[in-house]
């Protein structure tokens, strides 16, 4: 038999605390609304981005977005058209897309201004894939700095 003389592991204390809440909100209450809040905030937590919006992009479902660090009202108005078209054109929900993706269009550009983050935004925007592959949606992260 081998031995292995691995470092033992360690964890800062804030991964300990951001994956003690992942086990409490994916094993807590089965409230559909208060796990993507929770996703929101950990994202946001996990990244440092200023603005963190999870937006439900199916078809045939009522629009459905959680935000922190913007009005939802915003991603609602600016950032969503943004998105819609930037994934419609292609190649696919699969994809992730960066800054000079999205700051082509007029919108997008808006919704940065209105969410206090100005011309030089950071942004990424992840795919949000069910079991079966099927896109449900994206979450967008914002922020200042070099794009």
């Amino acid at each position: 038999m081998q031995e292995t003389s691995a470092a033992p592991l360690t964890v800062e204390p804030v991964a300990l605390d951001l994956l003690t809440s992942a086990a409490a909100a994916v094993h807590g209450s089965t409230d559909v609304e208060a796990k993507v809040t929770w996703v929101v905030e950990a994202v946001q937590t996990a990244t440092g981005a200023a603005v963190v919006a999870y937006m439900d992009l199916r078809r045939g479902t009522s629009p459905a977005t959680t935000s922190v660090g913007v009005d939802a009202t915003d991603v609602e108005r600016f950032a969503r058209p943004a998105m819609r078209t930037l994934l419609d054109a292609g190649p696919g929900y699969e994809v992730v897309r960066r800054s000079d993706d999205l700051l082509g269009d007029p919108r997008y550009v808006s919704f940065s201004h209105r969410a206090g983050l100005g011309d030089d935004v950071a942004s990424l925007v992840v795919p949000v894939l069910a079991a079966d592959a099927l896109p449900h949606g994206v979450i967008l992260l914002a922020g200042p700095g070099p794009r």
